[in-house]
């Protein structure tokens, strides 16, 4: 619906929006921003419904459930500059066989200085780039798993007084 394609494109518009606040590192309005989006996909998924809309319209869940989706998957690239390994499970959890980002690994190297270890990154494993991509339609999930643990009150001040 024209409704889906201007979320689309609200949450479309991160790329240029979060990508220049990340270039200026202004990094706090960058996640400002990142939360602004993901909160907009929590608000459609309320105003869409899906799991209301199954029963007397199928192919409009599905579509909402799509769109929802395709819109988390833009935001897991929103997200990988602060939230590597939280966007890399993600990635996974969308059914991506690649990973979304290279390989690092250290080296031994020698040179004038004499031998040391170096950091090295290898990108040609990498599928992640900055950019809105189609996720394609059908695709089989993953098991999905939270990519976070909520921490309650109690566990927090437990946690405190050991350090």
């Amino acid at each position: 619906t024209a409704d889906d394609e201007a979320f689309l494109a609200e949450i479309r518009s991160g790329f240029e929006s979060v990508g220049a606040l990340y270039q200026a590192v202004k990094l706090k309005a960058a996640l400002q921003e990142a939360r602004r989006l993901s909160q907009r996909v929590n608000q459609y998924l309320n105003e869409n419904a899906p799991w209301k809309s199954i029963g007397e319209n199928p192919q409009r869940a599905a579509t909402a459930v799509y769109v929802a989706l395709q819109a988390i998957d833009w935001l897991k690239l929103l997200w990988a500059p602060i939230l590597p390994h939280s966007s890399e499970r993600l990635h996974s959890m969308l059914g991506y066989d690649a990973p979304l980002f290279g390989r690092q690994y250290t080296e031994i190297v020698e040179d004038a200085r004499g031998r040391h270890q170096v950091l090295r990154y290898d990108h040609t494993p990498a599928s992640g780039r900055w950019e809105a991509t189609t996720l394609p339609a059908g695709r089989a999930l993953r098991e999905p798993a939270p990519l976070f643990v909520k921490l309650d009150d109690a566990l927090m001040a437990e946690k405190l007084e050991q350090a």
